[in-house]
């Protein structure tokens, strides 16, 4: 949400940086979340 309010209205040069910063995170807890899932799924967790 932060994102979506406060970076991308006003994304230029300046603030891609900071949009990047938000797009990591993301992308690391959605790999993270496939993995655990395809974890349990397959018994490798449980």
């Amino acid at each position: 949400l932060d994102a979506r309010f406060r970076v991308i209205p006003t994304l230029s040069k300046k603030t891609l940086t900071v949009m990047a910063w938000h797009i990591i995170p993301v992308t690391l807890f959605s790999i993270v979340f496939v993995v655990v899932g395809v974890s349990f799924r397959t018994g490798w967790l449980y």
